[in-house]
Parts: structure tokens; sequence; C-alpha cells
């Protein structure tokens, strides 16, 4: 009786300690908390991550009054392997106009290497194009770097 006791206490330990490893922050996107993204080549945007699900996006070319706080939530959807995520602006202050944190949200995919991170917009328009070509090709992560709309250099906090 004792060795089953044993065996249950044991097991429900390492089940909890599974789950609460589970449950830590994870990243959406591939953000993480305190990182710094500075938008590359024609990307004028700059994500600093508040936390890993939300973010503070601004411009290059406006001052720190201006910005938006964005809520960043995976939708459970994939395209191909990737997972959706949406971006959606929740409070804007000063005058910033984002095409990236839109109010009415915007969904993405992304890919991260060790330098840059890739996002690109994905619709109900390019979503089949997208799938269609990813079920043909290698190197499916070279594919989506190359659709990216915004492209980030990832910068430590």
């Amino acid at each position: 009786m004792n060795r089953k006791k044993a065996l249950f206490t044991v097991t429900g330990l390492l089940f909890s300690s599974l789950m609460l490893a589970g449950c830590g922050s994870s990243s959406v996107a591939g953000v993480e908390k305190g990182e710094t993204y500075m938008g590359k080549m024609a990307t004028d945007v700059i994500i600093e991550a508040d936390s890993n699900d939300s973010w503070t996006v601004k411009s290059k070319y406006k001052d720190d009054a201006n910005y938006s706080v964005v809520d960043v939530k995976g939708t459970g959807d994939k395209v191909g392997d990737y997972p959706v995520i949406n971006v959606k602006a929740t409070k804007i202050i000063g005058d910033i106009d984002s095409q990236f944190a839109k109010r009415e949200g915007r969904d993405f995919i992304t890919v991260k290497d060790k330098k840059v991170l890739y996002f690109i917009a994905v619709g109900k328009e390019n979503i089949e194009g997208i799938e269609s070509k990813l079920k043909k090709i290698k190197d499916k992560d070279d594919y989506i770097k190359g659709l990216s709309n915004y492209k980030f250099i990832v910068k430590k906090g």
C-alpha cells in the first residue's frame, strides 16, 4: 500500500513539475520580454517587448511621445507549419499611423534567425498561395523570409 502511495506522490510531483515548466512565459512570434527590435531596410518600426504578449511599437521618425501599445496573441491557426499571430493596437498615443500595428488587428507568421526577425502579413487573399508553395519547396524558412513585409534586427534589452 505504501508503495502505491509513494508511486502516486512521485508521479504527481513529476506531472506538476512538467506542467509548471510548460506554463512558463513562452514568446509569441519569437519576441522576448525586454528585447528591442529595430526595423531593417524599409521597415521604420521599432518593437519594444514589454512582455511576450504586449509590445510598444514606435516609428524611427517620431519622438517617444508617439507610440502604440499592441496585444499579441496566437490565433490557433497555421499556415503550413507556421503558427499565425494577431497583432492588435489597443492604445495609440500621439501621431502615429502604423501599417504594422493596426486597431483592427493584423495576422502574421514569423521566422527568426540569429540576427533578424521576419514578419509576413497573412490573410484570406494570400494564405492558399503560401501554403501551396510551402508544400513544394525544401527551405520553407527562406521562402517565408523572402516574402516578409517587415524585417527587424534583434537588439537585446
